[in-house]
């Protein structure tokens, strides 16, 4: 955007928001807090990110934080589980709709996986955001998911693991992994495998 208003002839203010910051991690906060910040306040804005940490700790609301922050950790689950991460999407206006079509899919899930797991929970930063059942599989039909082996599953909320959304499972996906299975029951947060 800089490079289309200075190629029409126009020029950019350039602002000094802040100066004098010491550290990498200090700018980085602040560059997230003042993304935040417009973003509040309704700018329009052109970043590709967010910032630095800004889903574990930019921009919430204070029943959004409070659950993030005093979140009690996931019990067990006795039954054959997957875990998908949903925080690409995810907000904390999110609706219980929007989370259930996040989760469902589309992910590159193994046929062992589809045909044990009974339960698919929607995490978005390390918070179980919706706990679901798998009724059936379907491969998917979006175009840039052709030949990728990906699928999505057709199901509902499940009020047998309602006492599971809020938890934390921040132990669950320690690297990039896009989903996590227990097929022989999840062993609660702190005790992941």
């Amino acid at each position: 955007m800089i490079n289309d208003i200075e190629a029409s002839g126009l020029s950019v203010d350039l602002l000094f928001l802040r100066t004098g910051i010491e550290d990498e991690a200090a700018a980085f906060v602040v560059e997230q807090a003042v993304i935040d910040a417009f973003a509040a306040d309704g700018h329009p804005l052109t970043n590709l990110v967010c910032g630095h940490d800004s889903g574990t700790h930019g921009l919430a609301s204070l029943p959004s934080t409070i659950a993030r922050l005093r979140a009690e950790p996931c019990p067990p689950i006795d039954a054959p589980v997957i875990m998908v991460k949903i925080q690409n999407g995810w907000r904390a206006d999110s609706t219980e709709r929007e989370i259930y079509e996040m989760t469902r899919g589309h992910w590159k899930i193994t046929s062992g996986v589809r045909e044990q797991a009974k339960y698919c929970l929607g995490v978005a930063h390390g918070i179980v955001r919706g706990a679901y059942r798998i009724d059936s599989w379907f491969p998917s039909a979006q175009p840039w998911d052709e030949g990728k082996n990906r699928w999505g599953f057709e199901g509902a909320s499940a009020p047998e693991l309602e006492h599971v959304v809020g938890t934390q499972v921040r132990d669950v996906f320690g690297g990039r992994v896009m989903y996590r299975r227990y097929l022989d029951g999840y062993p609660g947060a702190g005790h992941a495998r």
